[in-house]
Parts: C-alpha cells; sequence; structure tokens
C-alpha cells in the first residue's frame, strides 16, 4: 500500500487528499489550527464536473509518526513552503517523490536544496479551486498537470506519480522543459492575479473592461520578456494562448491570490506579481503594467 502526505488543507490540498483517500489511497493531509479540527470531525465534501463527492481523510498538524511517505504532495501556498518542509523532515527518504504545486517559479529549487537526495517534481497545476468551508468547489475547465523530475535519481517517481493523479481525476502529462512550463504558468497567475487585485474585478468583467484587458495584456508580455531575459524559452505564442485560455474561464472565476489579498488573508503575492517585479529588475527590464498594478492594489490598501 502506497502512504501519501498532501502538505497543505487549502482548496487545491483538500480536493487531492480527498480524491486520493476516496480511491483507496492510504493519505494523510497536514493542516493547521481550526482547520485540523474541522476535517478531523468532519467528511470533505468535493464538488466537481456536476457531481459532489464525501470523503473522510485523516488530518494532521505534522507527519511525526507516519513513517516514511512513497510520495508527498507540497500544496502550500508559497510562502509557507519553509515551514512545510521542517513538518516533513521524519517523511521523506531517499526515493520520497516530492511534488510541488506552488504557483511562481523557485520553490522547486528551494525544495530541492532542502532534500538532495530525493527526487522532486516540479508542477504546473491548470484549474480553479475554490474552498468554501468543508466543500472544495472545481468550476471551468478540466484540472490538468504537467510535471517533470529536477532532482534526485530514484527511479520510477515519475510513473507513480501519474497513477495517483489519475485517481484523483486530474490529466496529467510529463513535461520535457517544466521550467519554461513553470514560467507559463507565472505569466498568467502574475499578470490575471495582480489585475484581479488591482480591480476587483471577477474575468468577466475583466473581459468587458477595454483599458484593464489591455493593461492585463500588457503584464503578460512583460512577464514572457523577464522569462526570456533570464534565459527561459517559454512557447513563441505563450501570449496568445494565455489570453484565449483566459478567454475560456467562467465569468466570475477570480485567481487565489485575488481572493486572499481582498479578504487581507496570507497570499502569493511575494511569490507571483512581487516576484516579477524583482526579477525583473535584477535582469534590468521594465514592467511598467506590473507597477501600475502594484500600484493600485496599494491604492486599494491590500498591500502594506
Amino acid at each position: 500500500m502506497q502512504r501519501i502526505i498532501v502538505a497543505g488543507a487549502g482548496a487545491v490540498g483538500s480536493y487531492l487528499a480527498g480524491r486520493l483517500s476516496s480511491g483507496g489511497i492510504e493519505t494523510l493531509l497536514l493542516a493547521r489550527g481550526k482547520r485540523v479540527r474541522e476535517i478531523a470531525n468532519n467528511k470533505i465534501d468535493i464538488e466537481f464536473a456536476g457531481q459532489v463527492m464525501s470523503a473522510t481523510v485523516p488530518v494532521a498538524t505534522t507527519g511525526d509518526g507516519a513513517g516514511i511517505a512513497d510520495v508527498v504532495f507540497l500544496c502550500t501556498k508559497a510562502p509557507d513552503v519553509e515551514g512545510s518542509l521542517c513538518s516533513l523532515t521524519t517523511n521523506v527518504g531517499p526515493s520520497t517523490a516530492i511534488v510541488t504545486l506552488q504557483n511562481g517559479v523557485e520553490a522547486p529549487q528551494l525544495i530541492a536544496a532542502k532534500f538532495p537526495c530525493s527526487p522532486v517534481l516540479a508542477a504546473r497545476l491548470h484549474g480553479f479551486f475554490e474552498l468554501h468551508g468543508l466543500r472544495v468547489r472545481h468550476v471551468g475547465v478540466p484540472p490538468s498537470l504537467v510535471f517533470g523530475q529536477i532532482s534526485g535519481t530514484a527511479a520510477g517517481a515519475v510513473q507513480q506519480v501519474s497513477g495517483l493523479l489519475e485517481i484523483a481525476g486530474i490529466a496529467a502529462t510529463e513535461s520535457s522543459d517544466i521550467e519554461a512550463d513553470l514560467w507559463e504558468k507565472l505569466v498568467l497567475a502574475s499578470s490575471l492575479g495582480g489585475i484581479g487585485a488591482a480591480t476587483g474585478l471577477n474575468v468577466g468583467g475583466l473581459r468587458r473592461d477595454p483599458a484593464n484587458w489591455a493593461l492585463f495584456k500588457a503584464a503578460v508580455r512583460e512577464v514572457i520578456a523577464v522569462a526570456y531575459a533570464r534565459g527561459v524559452r517559454v512557447s513563441e505564442n505563450c501570449a496568445e494562448r494565455t489570453l484565449a485560455f483566459v478567454a475560456e474561464f467562467p465569468a466570475d472565476a477570480t485567481t487565489s491570490m485575488h481572493r486572499d489579498l481582498e479578504a487581507r488573508r496570507p497570499s502569493e503575492y511575494v511569490s507571483l506579481t512581487g516576484a516579477v517585479i524583482r526579477m525583473a529588475a535584477v535582469s534590468r527590464i521594465s514592467v511598467p503594467a506590473h507597477k501600475e498594478i502594484e500600484s493600485l492594489i496599494r491604492q486599494r490598501g491590500l498591500l502594506t
């Protein structure tokens, strides 16, 4: 029997743990604070593809006593990665596959440095997951994931993770250039999350607003320029594909960064929009759209 740990009980982590547990996979979900008590005393409801399923998921604050895991899915937000790694030191062995699911481009190398002997698989997840108490709601395009191994030599990690994702109902593809794939997700997450937080608009409102849609398009092209300056070759049609992808989103869709900033919760801003501005400065690339977006977010009182 495989032993799986999902670190992070937000929308993605709860969805993944619930689907794996329902599929008969021994899964431990790591959570914090009152979330531990909520999950321990109730089932997680998962809404997807017009149906609802309920899952009983074992939950704890750390993996102490759980032994060495076969696979760890790291689903915390990027700012929480370092703290999560400390809680996993007794669960990661040389053959433990660690799958990183953070937005942004910096977490995989941080994790590989922490566990240099373990296979680390960087992943890019597409899909809208919303958390409402004990219910996780997936909306819009079917969830999909591309991933690639960036460190470690243990054999079979890719196949093992592919099988688990199939059980979880997430279409998975091995990437030939995961760094480029992560940057292409950053193109979307930084630009859409930033413009949403700057304006308060959902995707439908953004598409109906010519001025802010133009600002969004400019931000998309800036992230691509920063990627090229850092030697990352995203696809030539990345901008067009990103805009077409957003055109298919549900009108009421918003990003987690947008929602977290408006709710005054810890957000991924420093790993997304803030990271693009920081990396652009290092590469001496001008990013006026991102700076305008940051200014507008500050004007709304969402950044300190």
